[in-house]
């Protein structure tokens, strides 16, 4: 399952093994930490999750991680929000002494 121009690397998730193909030349070291990931946070669902099939371990893990990953983007564009603010400011102040 080689994509054409990218490369593959065969992984394994809660005991599944697979074998990912990336079309953007994403670097092997890469998606094992990414499969290491996903495998460490399925694996955390299912121990809280006690009985569950590997859909329902998988749609809950799916939502945690989307979950984190809204909760950083949010946290980050308020940041981002701050500083430009904190941005504008300093350059109305120094366009003040200037003037």
């Amino acid at each position: 399952m080689k994509e054409e121009g990218g490369s593959s690397v065969d992984i394994e998730i809660l005991g599944r093994k697979l074998r990912v193909g990336s079309k953007d030349n994403v670097n092997s070291e890469h998606i094992i930490r990414v499969a290491k990931y996903v495998d460490q946070e399925m694996r955390n669902t299912e121990r809280s999750l006690g009985t569950a099939t590997s859909i329902d371990i998988a749609i809950i893990t799916a939502m945690t991680i989307a979950d984190k990953n809204i909760r950083n983007l949010e946290q980050q564009t308020g940041e981002l929000s701050v500083l430009l603010d904190k941005s504008e400011r300093l350059i109305n102040f120094i366009d003040e002494r200037m003037s």
